[in-house]
């Protein structure tokens, strides 16, 4: 009985020690690239930042070629050291590997921040010297912001003025054509 346990492990040790010697020897490169921006924030509105990335392939085997997604895509609002806020992007396959980050500018103070946007992949089978890890996979389109007032402008209370100067101008008109 012993010695067949014994011979049934031995084959199992040998049947498994290619499997376990490839997968020991199997690795991969994680790597991340980021793009940033300044970002001028007034205290009212949107900032609305675009970016892109790509995602790298990689050639398995001859005329085989896999793309992997991003682990990781995120985006952080800085003002010096400071996250005041933060956001992250699904990336799925067949995507447009594009996005677009708003920034609420309510409760921000005015000034100089910084945007940074990371992103992250891991490559299995990968070596550190594969070229293509090293090109540029994040960047921003542009920055574009819209200011929203939050107090009305003294237009729109001169045409709430006439509105109501209309108004009462019909009603007079109504209750003297009544009365007639």
């Amino acid at each position: 009985m012993l010695k067949s346990i014994f011979s049934k492990s031995a084959i199992a040790a040998l049947l498994l020690a290619p499997v376990l010697a490839s997968a020991a020897t199997t690795s991969s490169v994680t790597f991340a690239d980021t793009a940033d921006k300044d970002v001028k924030i007034d205290g009212s509105g949107f900032a609305i930042a675009n970016v892109r990335w790509t995602d790298p392939t990689f050639r398995i085997s001859k005329g085989v070629t896999q793309e992997f997604q991003a682990s990781s895509l995120v985006w952080n609002l800085f003002k010096g050291n400071s996250i005041v806020k933060s956001g992250s992007f699904a990336d799925a396959v067949g995507d447009s590997n594009s996005g677009q980050i708003v920034i609420n500018e309510s409760g921000l103070t005015k000034g100089e921040y910084k945007l940074v946007f990371t992103g992250k992949w891991t490559v299995p089978g990968a070596s550190d010297s594969w070229k293509e890890l090293r090109e540029e996979k994040v960047a921003f389109s542009n920055i574009t912001y819209s200011s929203v007032s939050p107090v009305p402008e003294p237009e729109t209370y001169a045409m709430l003025l006439v509105g109501l100067g209309v108004m009462g101008a019909i009603a007079v008109r109504r209750r003297k054509s009544d009365a007639s």
